[in-house]
């Protein structure tokens, strides 16, 4: 089982299209009735979004896109 306290795997991170793909997610994800947060701001890159949500296997994934 995953456990991101050890070291080894954090989490994966997938580059989206854009901002608009990113939202076609989450409404694929809300349909699926998945747990994920609302895009949000990203505080790596001004004017990204991101989506996070986690896998059967407990591991952390991210979807994000850049401003267009």
């Amino acid at each position: 089982m995953f456990d991101e306290t050890v070291a080894g795997l954090d989490h994966l991170s997938f580059r989206l299209a854009d901002i608009e793909e990113l939202d076609d997610w989450a409404q694929r994800l809300q349909h699926w009735k998945v747990d994920y947060s609302r895009p949000a701001d990203s505080t790596l890159r001004p004017g990204a979004k991101v989506l996070v949500f986690r896998d059967p296997d407990n591991i952390q994934l991210e979807l994000y896109a850049l401003p267009t």
